[in-house]
């Protein structure tokens, strides 16, 4: 199965526009109990190109008609998936928000990046399940991705940021929060959204004989995601800010 490469397909494009934000409060409504039979995946983060836009569009509308007639439990497992997403890639902007320019201003560039990458993951991981393209795969195949999860996590998480780029202001609360706690909520946020998915996977698959095994290629998918949301060096963030 290909996987998808999301930075380094990403990065000329995205370097060269700005981005538009879209508001936290507008995703927590943008979801249903499951009772429902479509849903409003909330505004896309939008680029110059409107590629994640139409991208997010089609996603949506995808999810509209393959869940259009599914049992409740089902479409409640999907609504369960989409608001853990919006944790999560709101934890993943703000860790970029960390990162500061040469003129001490915030690396918003990078950040607006990050909102970018992370829903077009979303899109791969749905398009790859709804295609069926999750095979059986043993443990040990997992668990090489998990361990290479956990080297790009130690690496990205001794970073050497400047003392003004360790503590980062609450704009609301006015609480300054430590990078190396924001990582590790990010992280925890992140799994609650891996597990999810498989959630939703299983849900979906009741009686099929080979379900675990093909849920381990659903966790590969998604830790090789991972993988690429934490780059090993500034560089992959510097060149944006």
């Amino acid at each position: 199965m290909a996987r998808l490469k999301m930075r380094g397909n990403l990065r000329p494009f995205i370097c060269s526009v700005l981005f538009a934000a879209c508001s936290s409060s507008a995703h927590a409504d943008a979801v249903n109990d499951g009772s429902q039979d479509t849903w409003s995946f909330g505004a896309a983060y939008s680029d110059a190109g409107a590629d994640n836009s139409a991208k997010w569009t089609a996603t949506e509308k995808k999810a509209k008609a393959f869940l259009a007639g599914k049992p409740k439990p089902v479409r409640a497992e999907f609504d369960k998936l989409l608001k853990v997403f919006w944790v999560f890639a709101k934890n993943q902007n703000d860790i970029f928000l960390f990162r500061v320019d040469t003129t001490g201003q915030l690396c918003q560039v990078a950040a607006e990046q990050n909102k970018v990458i992370v829903q077009m993951q979303f899109s791969s991981v749905f398009d790859a399940l709804t295609s069926k393209e999750f095979k059986k795969i043993d443990a040990d195949a997992y668990k090489k991705a998990d361990t290479k999860l956990n080297e790009a996590y130690q690496k990205f998480k001794a970073r050497k940021y400047s003392p003004s780029d360790l503590f980062r202001q609450e704009a609301k609360s006015g609480k300054k929060i430590a990078f190396q706690d924001a990582l590790k909520i990010t992280q925890r946020n992140w799994i609650l959204y891996r597990d999810a998915w498989v959630s939703f996977f299983r849900i979906l698959n009741p009686t099929d004989a080979e379900l675990e095994g093909k849920i381990l290629d659903l966790q590969r998918f998604l830790t090789d995601q991972r993988i690429e949301d934490l780059p090993a060096d500034d560089a992959d963030v510097a060149n944006v800010c």
